[in-house]
């Protein structure tokens, strides 16, 4: 594995308070939907919660939420937040029980966990007319940063636990792509696995 530090950027100030409003405006419509999410919260294994959720991305559509939190952290935790991977970068992917492989090791070494969906899945057997649906959302997503931008969004507003200081891009293969992207044009993104 390689790590990857995101380059230094420095905004306006104007610019710093205008993304703050935006965000304040964003998170609004949220917070019922967090809190409903509280109740979902169960032990995936000893030392670790989970707990699923949706956050709103730019674009309109919902990435679905998985998050790993370490039980009984004291302080605020790093964080990894991770896309599936296994897409021909022509559409997206959506969540499934066999990436828990690669979430879990990073929750039993005491990181929190978010991983998330990217716009325009498609499953076995999707027709032709689908497959091309799912590569337009893909497209219009620009290939899963609006998802992981609405991931990061859900961190920074529902998470109080997760040091924003320490949040990091991770996965493999298409999944590698997309966390090198987001970690090249998100300043909230500290370095890339």
């Amino acid at each position: 594995m390689q790590l990857t530090k995101a380059p230094s950027r420095r905004r306006p100030a104007f610019l710093v308070a205008l993304a703050n409003a935006v965000l304040i405006a964003f998170c609004g419509g949220h917070r019922a939907a967090a809190q409903d999410q509280k109740a979902a919260i169960r032990q995936i294994e000893p030392g670790i919660s989970f707990q699923t959720a949706d956050g709103k991305t730019s674009v309109g559509t919902i990435t679905h939420l998985w998050i790993y939190l370490p039980s009984g952290a004291t302080g605020k935790v790093p964080c990894v937040v991770i896309a599936p991977a296994g897409s021909p970068l022509v559409w997206g992917m959506d969540l499934a029980e066999g990436d828990r492989t690669e979430h879990l090791p990073y929750a039993r070494a005491g990181f929190a966990v978010v991983a998330y969906s990217i716009d325009g899945g498609v499953r076995a057997g999707s027709t032709a007319a689908q497959y091309a649906e799912a590569t337009q959302a893909f497209r219009k997503a620009r290939a899963g940063l609006v998802d992981s931008a609405a991931t990061l969004d859900y961190v920074r507003a529902f998470l109080p636990q997760i040091d924003p200081r320490r949040v990091f891009a991770v996965g493999h293969s298409s999944a590698a792509t997309l966390a090198l992207l987001t970690a090249e044009i998100d300043p909230r993104i500290k370095a890339c696995v």
